[in-house]
């Protein structure tokens, strides 16, 4: 929760100032974003998680697709990386 909080703290902090117009040429808005992105997607599912692991009687079905959306939030965090990394790159020649 904190994470969050942060995030959007520093992505108001950042809009206020006069980067704004290059947003996309700072990495470090790229990987606010994807962590964003992440935490805010995968937090209920990992809260699930939690609790369905005390049930008595889980559906193997449900671990499988929770498995598969974290993996997915995880693939898309670093595709997100990724595509700051170049993008920021290119900017910078």
């Amino acid at each position: 929760n904190t994470i969050i909080l942060a995030i959007f703290w520093y992505l108001i902090e950042f809009f206020k100032t006069d980067k704004v117009l290059k947003l996309f040429s700072h990495l470090i808005i790229w990987i606010s974003f994807g962590l964003l992105f992440y935490l805010i997607l995968s937090m209920p599912l990992l809260i699930s998680y939690y609790y369905t692991q005390r049930v008595e009687y889980i559906d193997n079905e449900i671990l499988k697709s929770i498995f598969n959306f974290q993996l997915a939030f995880n693939i898309t965090m670093y595709l997100i990386y990724s595509i700051g990394i170049l993008w920021t790159s290119k900017q910078s020649k």
